[in-house]
């Protein structure tokens, strides 16, 4: 288990690389984290991504229990904030979507499928890739 905290720490010291800052001040990072894909390893990065007081939003929803940097949470005072995703934001979401302010969202979109195909919409989903190989994207 300590393999994976390293590792999760060391991958949220490259994303904050990328982003311009300094990994050696204790202070930085993001002020707020968006976990949406409820992966165990991407909870921990996500912990040690975020600054001081910064807020950790938990929108995927993973396996039940996960092992997390508590310490590394509580002593730099990082919020995790459970977020129910479905819960009325489907309006909102409609809403940014078609204000264009999210340029190039639509490459996201990796399959559309007609109503009398969602067996197969949800089989692709499901194995994570399409008959051709291509990967597709669950959002």
């Amino acid at each position: 288990m300590a393999a994976k905290m390293v590792q999760a720490k060391a991958t949220a010291e490259r994303i904050l690389r990328v982003a311009g800052m300094d990994v050696e001040d204790i202070g930085q990072g993001f002020d707020f984290v968006f976990e949406c894909t409820g992966a165990e390893p991407c909870i921990q990065t996500g912990i040690y991504a975020a600054r001081l007081g910064g807020k950790v939003l938990l929108v995927g929803m993973g396996t039940p229990n996960v092992s997390l940097p508590l310490s590394a949470a509580a002593c730099r005072e990082v919020d995790l904030i459970g977020v129910f995703r479905y819960a009325t934001t489907y309006p909102s979401a409609l809403a940014l979507l078609s204000s264009g302010v999210l340029e190039g969202v639509e490459k996201m979109i990796t399959h559309r499928f007609p109503l009398e195909r969602t067996k197969e919409a949800f089989e692709v989903m499901k194995n994570g890739v399409d008959n051709e190989g291509g990967l597709v994207v669950k959002v």
